[in-house]
């Protein structure tokens, strides 16, 4: 029943004798109020699995913050746009001439 709440309305039912007091979940920037403390384990798990944490939010194109900041403006441009054509600009080619020309999806390390 908490599981449906928090997936309808992103909240749940307040307890009327908040017995802690409100907790912050860092990873995922969310709240649990006092008065929600009594589903937290509910909450904690159903946020687990639903939601993404903050590293993940903070992801890039590339694999490190770091590759981005080494790199210069030239190479990151440079390197989109080789991901960009060896992924829709070859299905915009395999859709316009019929073919399937099998070439493999550019991933910068």
């Amino acid at each position: 029943m908490i599981y449906c709440t928090l997936e309808l309305f992103g909240a749940v039912s307040c307890s009327d004798n908040p017995s802690q007091s409100s907790e912050i979940l860092e990873d995922y920037g969310i709240l649990i109020h006092e008065s929600a403390q009594a589903y937290r384990d509910e909450i904690v798990d159903f946020v687990k699995e639903r939601c993404l944490s903050g590293k993940q939010l903070n992801s890039t194109f590339h694999k490190s913050w770091e590759k981005v900041k080494k790199a210069s403006d030239c190479q990151l441009v440079l390197e989109q746009m080789l991901h960009y054509l060896s992924t829709y600009g070859v299905r915009f080619l395999e859709s316009a001439w019929g073919v399937d020309l099998q070439i493999p999806v550019y991933l910068p390390n």
